[in-house]
Parts: C-alpha cells; structure tokens; sequence
C-alpha cells in the first residue's frame, strides 16, 4: 500500500510505460483509492505526482508479482496518516508494506506544537 498525497491521474499509464520499458509484467492488481475525495484533485501538485509515480513504478519493480493499492489524500496532512489508519482496519490480517511518501523533521512538527505521538501509534500499530 502506497500512500501519497494529491497523485497523477495518469499513474496507471506511467506505470505501464514504466513496465514496458523494464520488461516487467503488469502487476496482478491495481487499485487506486481516493481517500476523503471522490477523484483525482484538479489542483493537485506535480511534485507529488511525481513522488507517487516513482513510489508505484520502484515498489513494482522490486515487488513485481505484488498487488498495488493506491491511496491519494486530498492533502498533505493528517489524512495521510488516517489514511494508514483507516486501510490498517480495512485490510486486517492480510499481508501488506506501506509506503508513506512525503514528510518533515519531527522537530519542524514539535516546533510547531504539533504532538507526534498520534502518529508514532498509528504507525507502531502497522509496523506490528
């Protein structure tokens, strides 16, 4: 499960010019979920468009008999982290790696009165 923030529309296109060009099957399933939002955001950001093709493109090539889930967050913030939570529910007990792209240093969050310890138990909870 990849998790990225805005995304490409085009993901599953790039994908498969990217197998195509590494000589690598088409994964046996791909899904992309929008989190919080219905579809692609039209005013999305093409850095992180990028950063989900590349996540996508690399997690198959080492992975290339794995399924692929998406999910796009309508913004870089807590959704990203409800978003590991809510999935971590949706998909209990199955065999999975999360991949969350994008971040910042904890001090940055501190020196912001952002608490981290919400996110470090979401994502204690999916490391174990």
């Amino acid at each position: 499960m990849i998790i990225d923030a805005y995304g490409d529309p085009y993901v599953g296109q790039a994908l498969a010019a990217f197998d195509r060009d590494m000589g690598l099957p088409d994964p046996p399933k791909f899904y992309v979920i929008y989190y919080q939002a219905t579809q692609f955001p039209t005013q999305g950001d093409w850095g992180w468009g990028l950063e989900a093709n590349l996540d996508v493109q690399w997690a198959h090539a080492m992975l290339p008999g794995a399924n692929i889930i998406l999910v796009y967050t309508p913004h870089p913030d807590d959704s990203l982290f409800m978003a590991i939570a809510d999935m971590l529910n949706l998909l209990s007990g199955k065999p999975m790696i999360i991949s969350l792209s994008g971040g910042t240093y904890e001090d940055a969050l501190i020196s912001y009165g952002i608490s981290i310890s919400g996110y470090e138990q979401i994502l204690a909870t999916a490391a174990a």
